[in-house]
């Protein structure tokens, strides 16, 4: 019977993949293919060629027929090469996206390069955006027509480093044209500068930057005297289209009178960049030139202790205030020293979002009180130290000492929702010294706070499983004193092994300043003192009580009589508690009852 289709095509591929060389000296038989007929017919046909070329008696050698036999090996296999890649493209035209124009590819291309960059920049919270590292986006590794389309679209060459080796810059100077918008990173040092671009003869490395920051959107920008030293006058660099500058000061690298109006934006800048939006200065000083840039919304100020040491904070915060733009304001590791100053408020009219980071409790304090925010949406302060560190001769501040300032009291009272993290460095608080965290909401459902703090223990110490209860004490002192609530809604959640409460006397200030308190959850807590501290509140200042209607204890341990009897004196002092979720709860002694549980009891 003769075979059906399909399984005499498979006959004929099997064949077709033999690897075994055809011999001119072995006819074909039966089983070969018409290929290796033909290719047969082929080898013979050079062979006797090779043998015409050759003398009989070998007096000239046998250079000749060998170069013919060599050069016919070489044609064969660049016929191959080249029939190999006409079929494969002939295969491509058959899949959906080989048949798109390369207008349509190059497009496709631009996004995904993006999220592809973005993607190696969040690999790790420690990375660099700015290193000197460099990776090829995987797609220029597909095909050659990928490669070519490419390489032919300026658009996925508009992220240059001038860290990158020579031939790196180099092309990506070729591929991304001369017009469209840069994402520049400038190192230290230039240690690569092209002799022309852009038609241009690039006379030195100031020239160079000149050049390119024409086209900067975004730069990023290290500052130091060598960047200078060709041009004692400065750089004097145009950027009529940047709108993000990140400005990282080199230690001992400059130095220029900070009470001079002239600074860095005047030593870089021919004229105030006019589209200028997001300013980073890290280690070096905001000065009044800054201000001439109008268009600025957002500033973020990283200073150490050099450079904050060095400056008043009123003549920084009257600087600022002179940006009608600002909406957006973070200043990090402040390290001015508390009383050398006084205190001068000054307004900030359009600023919504505010974050203080890396400082001493005084020095939050201190801007606290020095600014009036009137528009004020969101209040970040992270990695607040309050105590352990503060040198002599200044006092250690005192926690009891109430923030009353206008702006942070209707920031505070608008949030019907306070959550309060406890735990160690498990990811999800700011540094590797958080030990916990604040977090207040308009609502439930909005998960934006209002205000989020997040706490660190002594500088030189690390968080660990089994942090005691006293660690705890500033972020329920803080809320006490210093950031006056009105919620509804309390959340208190252990992180990691399961979390003691600060001593009664601190939980009994808490809860008497809670007189809005319905509802109360406690996670992975023991809750003893939480009880307590409640019970006692109702025997000793009825007034001050927390109206708790609904009490949530899944994954705490907790006294089960000394619950009992909250529940009873709160229906006693005509305050019920509607409902108290025991689900996942344990409750101590293991002989306890359950049956002597009330009603509102959830088990």
């Amino acid at each position: 019977m003769a075979p059906s289709g399909n399984g005499f095509r498979s006959e004929q591929i099997r064949k077709t993949r033999n690897p075994a060389a055809i011999l001119t000296s072995v006819a074909p038989d039966v089983t070969s293919t018409t290929q290796d007929k033909l290719l047969h017919q082929l080898l013979c046909e050079i062979e006797k060629e090779a043998y015409r070329l050759a003398p009989q008696d070998g007096s000239k050698g046998f250079a000749e027929a060998d170069q013919y036999v060599l050069d016919m090996q070489d044609k064969m296999s660049k016929s191959m090469e080249v029939l190999r890649a006409s079929v494969n493209r002939a295969f491509n035209r058959r899949i959906l996206i080989a048949r798109l124009p390369n207008e349509v590819l190059a497009v496709i291309f631009e996004h995904c390069v993006v999220a592809w960059e973005e993607q190696q920049q969040g690999r790790s919270y420690e990375r660099d955006p700015s290193a000197d590292w460099f990776n090829w986006f995987p797609l220029v590794y597909v095909c050659q027509t990928w490669r070519r389309v490419a390489l032919n679209t300026p658009a996925l060459f508009t992220f240059l480093n001038l860290s990158w080796p020579s031939r790196i810059i180099d092309l990506f100077l070729q591929c991304g044209g001369t017009s469209l918008p840069l994402t520049l990173v400038a190192p230290f040092e230039l240690s690569y500068i092209p002799l022309e671009y852009n038609g241009l003869e690039m006379k030195d490395k100031t020239h160079f930057l000149q050049t390119l920051m024409v086209r900067a959107r975004d730069l990023t920008l290290s500052v130091g005297s060598s960047l200078f030293s060709e041009r004692a006058t400065g750089l004097n660099a145009r950027a009529p289209i940047l709108r993000t500058l990140k400005i990282n000061y080199i230690s001992g690298g400059l130095s220029f009178d900070t009470a001079s109006p002239s600074g860095l934006r005047t030593l870089i800048f021919d004229e105030p960049p006019p589209l200028l939006e997001h300013l980073d200065l890290f280690f070096g000083h905001f000065t009044e030139d800054w201000t001439a840039c109008t268009a600025i919304k957002s500033v973020c100020l990283q200073y150490d202790i050099y450079t904050s040491s060095s400056l008043p904070r009123s003549s920084v915060l009257d600087s600022l205030s002179k940006l009608p733009s600002l909406e957006q304001l973070e200043i990090m590791g402040w390290e001015w020293s508390p009383g050398t100053l006084p205190v001068e408020t000054v307004a900030f009219n359009a600023l919504h979002t505010l974050t203080l980071s890396s400082m001493r409790i005084d020095n939050v304090s201190g801007f606290c009180a020095a600014m009036d925010l009137p528009a004020l949406k969101h209040f970040t302060t992270h990695a607040i130290c309050c105590t352990g560190y503060i040198p002599d001769p200044w006092p250690q501040p005192n926690p009891h000492t109430a923030w009353e300032y206008p702006w942070l009291d209707r920031l505070c009272k608008s949030a019907s929702v306070v959550q309060i993290i406890l735990g160690g460095n498990h990811g999800a608080l700011f540094d590797r010294r958080a030990i916990a965290e604040i977090r207040m909401l308009r609502s439930q459902n909005d998960p934006t706070p209002v205000l989020h703090a997040t706490f660190s223990g002594e500088w030189n110490s690390e968080p660990t499983e089994d942090m005691g209860a006293d660690e705890y004490v500033p972020v329920f002192e803080t809320l006490t004193h210093r950031f006056p609530h009105r919620a509804s809604s309390i959340q208190i959640t252990g992180l990691g092994a399961m979390k003691t409460l600060p001593p009664l006397e601190t939980l009994n200030s808490f809860f008497a300043r809670c007189q809005d308190l319905t509802s109360l959850a406690l996670r992975n807590c023991v809750a003893d003192g939480v009880i307590a501290s409640l019970r006692a509140i109702n025997r000793e200042v009825l007034s001050s009580a927390p109206p708790i209607q609904e009490l949530s204890l899944p994954g705490c341990q907790v006294n089960a009589e000394d619950l009992v009897h909250l529940a009873q004196e709160s229906k006693t002092a005509g305050r019920p508690i509607k409902t108290i979720d025991l689900r996942e709860t344990t409750l101590s002694p293991l002989h306890f009852d359950v049956g002597m549980l009330g009603h509102e009891f959830k088990l």
